[in-house]
């Protein structure tokens, strides 16, 4: 059944809380305390008119440990989506209860669930059961660390509470789509990330000892096990048991492998310049 735009709510039952009046903001709904990732799950536009959300009724399983606000986002994503059933919660076990007892096409979780674990945690563990199952993270947390926390727990989304109901409705029909949603709002951490990631040395997440560099620098020069060991002063079984280190850390099986991926990765080089 798809979707309908339709105009913003003009009350979700709890203007009388906070003044509101105009477009709802998530945030207005209560006053709140507060990889391996590809840059294709970065950029998400947002679609006029989305995706289907499929069958007559998604069931959506909500979870945020302020009842007041839950009650309230619930209620923006009914006035959006009425086709919506929702089962809300208040923390992170019984959350995961209530999705192993039953079906749900959407979880929505907050990052910080009171005294509960955390919406990470709940993340990773119904990423464990139900690997493809759609998950939204919403929090107001908008700082690096929890980001990416909530990003390699599995989280198909990421959303600041601030969000509006329309973007909100946007956010899920995306993830219900099968597609990531990252708000622009923290696109920069992602982008920075990666830029750093591309800008570090391959080598480095290798763990490569000092004397396994030195073998690799002399691999680099064209010696072979015997030269190696004459200019190390050490046993050629002892150069050897180097060598297996290192093709299982570079994921080959022969000294031809390793000399031809320290060449089409550039690390050969950077070997034969540190002398």
């Amino acid at each position: 059944m798809e979707l309908e735009a339709r105009q913003p709510a003009t009350d979700f039952g709890l203007a009388s809380l906070n003044g509101w009046n105009g477009v709802p903001m998530v945030e207005d709904l209560i006053q709140e305390e507060y990889f391996d990732i590809n840059e294709e799950r970065i950029l998400n536009p947002l679609p006029e008119r989305g995706p289907t959300m499929g069958k007559s009724s998604t069931n959506v399983l909500l979870v945020d440990d302020h009842p007041l606000y839950r009650s309230g986002l619930k209620g923006a994503l009914l006035e959006c989506a009425p086709e919506l059933a929702i089962d809300d919660v208040g923390t992170s076990e019984e959350a995961l209860m209530r999705f192993e007892a039953r079906h749900y096409d959407l979880t929505v979780t907050d990052y910080r669930l009171g005294k509960s674990r955390s919406g990470a945690w709940l993340i990773s563990e119904i990423k464990r059961i139900k690997p493809s199952h759609p998950v939204i993270a919403l929090s107001t947390y908008q700082d690096e660390d929890v980001v990416l926390e909530l990003l390699r727990a599995g989280a198909d989304g990421y959303l600041p509470k601030t969000v509006g109901q329309e973007e909100l409705h946007s956010a899920l029909r995306v993830v219900l789509s099968g597609q990531p949603y990252v708000h622009p709002s923290v696109q920069h951490i992602i982008l920075g990330r990666l830029r750093q990631s591309a800008s570090r040395p391959p080598e480095e997440g290798l763990n490569l000892t000092n004397r396994e560099r030195e073998v690799l620098r002399l691999i680099s020069r064209g010696m072979n096990p015997q030269e190696i060991a004459c200019h190390l002063v050490v046993s050629v079984n002892t150069v050897k048991s180097y060598l297996q280190n290192l093709y299982r850390k570079f994921s080959v099986t022969n000294r031809a492998d390793l000399l031809a991926t320290l060449h089409n990765s550039g690390m050969a080089q950077r070997f034969l310049q540190d002398r």
